[in-house]
């Protein structure tokens, strides 16, 4: 994995260590360039209920192009999905489609985590994520986040955030 690891923190409003997470938006983290072939965001807890992602985004150089497509080849993966939603299913974490209906919940409240795994190693500097920014549902926001790049996928149910 490589060192640069963002941990962000949802708060009611910003201060110079917080970034506001807003259900309503697409919420964009830029860093530092890295390379990867792998990214994962671990959610580490959420705001009533499970963590739902409708869209999780992944941009290099060249801008408005989303690395995380599954249209551009970009697997999506995850910790667990709730059971029995068909409108809730991990292939629509990077399906191009926003709002509830078109969106991934997790089985369980903390300790999550979504993962997209490129076609090939690229320059990576921002990520961007959306709980439903249609609709406006905030069951499920996001509190706190981390994002890691690892350099290879990791398999089952958990691993250690």
């Amino acid at each position: 994995m490589t060192s640069l690891c963002v941990l962000i923190f949802c708060a009611v409003s910003a201060s110079a260590n917080v970034t506001v997470i807003q259900p309503e938006k697409a919420n964009a983290i830029s860093f530092p360039t890295v390379e990867a072939r792998f990214v994962r965001m671990v959610l580490k807890e959420s705001s009533g209920g499970q963590p739902c992602v409708d869209e999780f985004e992944v941009y290099g150089d060249v801008k408005d192009w989303n690395l995380a497509l599954a249209a551009n080849g970009a697997k999506a993966s995850a910790s667990s999905c709730l059971a029995g939603y068909a409108i809730h299913q991990t292939a629509h974490l990077n399906d191009g489609n926003y709002g509830n209906s078109h969106s991934w919940i997790a089985a369980n409240t903390i300790n999550e985590w979504v993962q997209i795994e490129l076609p090939k190693p690229v320059a990576v500097s921002k990520i961007v994520f959306s709980r439903d920014p249609r609709d406006v549902f905030v069951i499920g926001c996001l509190l706190i986040l981390k994002f890691a790049f690892p350099s290879t996928a990791r398999t089952g149910k958990r691993f250690a955030p």
